[in-house]
């Protein structure tokens, strides 16, 4: 059974746990950037090494890269526990990267004035 094809069958189950448009939302998600790296995989051929290199590409390209990481696991999940396609879902033992802050993500901080600083800032 491809990845796609297990996708097809979660759908409607993950559908009855969350919101419509929050359903829509992930299957833009999924359907973008997901389903093109894994959809015409067979679930037994997929490695953790395969989903480490895919996670690493969305960690570069991607701010919400998690989300993709949380979809996929999943997907494959249902395929271990309900499908019983896998014994072992290959995204589990990924290693998630973190993201580095950048200089504009740090968190502004107010000028601070002593004393002294202060009271010739209110002169001039």
């Amino acid at each position: 059974m491809t990845f796609k094809e297990v996708y097809k069958a979660w759908l409607p189950i993950y559908g009855s746990t969350v919101k419509e448009s929050t359903l829509q939302i992930q299957i833009n998600v999924i359907e973008k950037d997901i389903l093109p790296y894994f959809e015409n995989m067979s679930v037994d051929k997929i490695s953790t090494h395969y989903c480490q290199t895919i996670t690493n590409k969305w960690h570069t390209s991607y701010v919400k890269f998690h989300n993709l990481i949380g979809l996929t696991q999943r997907i494959l999940e249902y395929a271990v526990t309900v499908l019983k396609l896998i014994k072992v879902n290959p995204m589990v033992a990924v290693i998630r990267p973190k993201r580095k802050r950048k200089l504009k993500d740090k968190v502004y901080q107010a000028p601070y004035y002593d004393a002294e600083q202060l009271e010739h800032f209110l002169v001039v």
